[in-house]
């Protein structure tokens, strides 16, 4: 398995006057690792095995659509993104170097549910 983090701050443009269609990306730090057994808790994630991890630069690019539901104060949002990480060396938990020019690239693609999205008021 392996489990990719970027923490980054977004900027999310609406381009056209209805404020539903959006781009919005953001670029912060990434780390990359390649895991056994990935266990998610509510803030933080732990594996059984660690066998090479490496931080490095990520940078997000998402579209995506909000759909008013109701009275505009709650909207489901598809959203398409595109992720690009590079920590470009990777190492074992004891340091050695396992891979070197190593670069990730993520797609993803889901539905959130937002409440009192920018197009309510």
């Amino acid at each position: 398995m392996w489990a990719i983090t970027t923490v980054s701050p977004w900027l999310r443009y609406y381009p056209c006057s209805g404020r539903t269609l959006f781009v919005e990306g953001g670029i912060g730090p990434s780390e990359y690792r390649l895991l056994k057994g990935l266990h998610e808790g509510l803030l933080f994630e732990n594996a059984d095995t660690t066998y090479a991890s490496g931080w490095g630069l990520g940078s997000t690019l998402a579209a995506g659509w909000d759909i008013p539901i109701g009275h505009g104060d709650f909207a489901l949002t598809p959203r398409v993104a595109y992720g690009y990480g590079t920590p470009r060396t990777l190492h074992s938990p004891r340091g050695a170097t396992v891979a070197r020019g190593w670069t990730q690239n993520v797609v993803s693609i889901g539905v959130e549910f937002v409440i009192n999205p920018l197009d309510s008021n």
